[in-house]
């Protein structure tokens, strides 16, 4: 008997190594390629992870292993965050996660489906979006949607059939993620203007200073913060302090320092130290001309005139303002108003010479 060529010898190797795995009944994989799909995974050309968590409108798609009939290529998640599933029918599906709606899909199609291997993928997903303007550090667009990366815990959470337009985001969240206040920032009158257009009011310097929560209103997508413009800051020390240490008011505002120190100019300080020898040490402090015991405090008043105060640092340490202008006199300078009504009144701690 003749023996087999080689060319019959490899013909039958490859026919075992293309059968052998139908002959170990090992099951072909459902999709290969970049598209392939693990079970309640999405697709890897989504730049999302099994912790993203679904929110209105998201587009899905479904489809379930050897029940084509099923196949779903656009699911739009409604803003109740519902989404109609065959064979299912209405899910609530906002807030799982991949793996939490695959597992859930395939115990609601036990009815229907025996053992179903549910694939899910994110088609495209929707951040919400909320519009700040005005007198803070960084206005313009805000997504407020950090569910779109793994790790922390999602924000905003979803719980049960809760209204899903609510991002859990309120009007000192999107300042502060906006980078804080700007100095000159009206937070007694700030607007809020619905994505249905109704306007609201928030007293924020209230909700800070007094602790009323009613005033930091919850935001919804589409919505727009619109913070004023003040010509000058209102309040007076304590209330201050404590806009200063809330977080949404700026880290460093500006002063001026002048005359008689050694190095005048522009200075911005930190709101943790706001006061006067703060500012002259920043200008590398005082020349020896300088008269420490009445240092002049320029500053606007409520009514946009220029107020001044004389003051003794040494004694009191006075907080200052944003824009406030801090004037060292010599000797000289003081030789010159020695005789006038101000001067007698300088050995008081300060002294208002004008209204403020």
């Amino acid at each position: 008997m003749r023996a087999p060529s080689l060319q019959v010898i490899s013909l039958w190797l490859m026919l075992l190594f293309l059968l052998g795995p139908v002959a170990r009944g090992e099951d072909k994989a459902p999709l290969s390629g970049s598209s392939r799909l693990v079970q309640g995974s999405i697709s890897t050309s989504n730049r999302v992870t099994q912790d993203y968590r679904v929110a209105p409108g998201d587009v899905l798609s479904f489809s379930i292993h050897e029940e084509s009939a099923y196949d779903q290529d656009e699911i739009l998640v409604r803003p109740d965050g519902y989404a109609t599933i065959r064979p299912v029918g209405q899910v609530f599906v906002a807030g799982m996660n991949i793996k939490e709606l695959s597992r859930h899909m395939e115990d609601s199609l036990t009815p229907y489906v025996n053992d179903a291997q549910v694939f899910i993928n994110v088609r495209e997903f929707h951040i919400p979006r909320i519009y700040l303007i005005g007198a803070v550090n960084h206005p313009g667009l805000f997504q407020p949607d950090w569910r779109v990366f793994s790790g922390a815990e999602p924000e905003p959470r979803f719980q049960g059939n809760k209204n899903l337009s609510n991002l859990d985001w309120t009007v000192s969240k999107l300042i502060i993620r906006s980078g804080g206040l700007n100095y000159n920032a009206d937070i007694t009158n700030i607007e809020i203007i619905r994505h249905n257009g109704a306007k609201e009011q928030v007293n924020l310097f209230s909700y800070l200073i007094d602790g009323d929560l009613s005033q930091d209103k919850l935001l919804e997508e589409g919505d727009t913060i619109q913070v004023r413009q003040l010509p000058t800051l209102p309040y007076g020390d304590e209330a201050f302090k404590l806009l200063c240490a809330s977080g949404i008011y700026p880290e460093r505002f500006p002063v001026r320092v002048l005359g008689e120190v050694e190095k005048p100019g522009l200075f911005y300080l930190s709101s943790d130290s706001p006061y006067i020898n703060s500012a002259v040490a920043m200008a590398s402090g005082y020349k020896r001309s300088a008269i420490k015991r009445a240092v002049i405090i320029n500053r606007k008043s409520n009514t946009q005139e220029l107020a001044k105060l004389v003051v003794d640092p040494e004694k009191i340490d006075l907080m200052l303002r944003p824009n406030d202008i801090v004037e060292v006199k010599d000797a000289q300078s003081a030789k010159l108003i020695r005789g006038a009504e101000t001067l007698s009144r300088m050995v008081a701690p300060f002294w208002w010479l004008s209204q403020f």
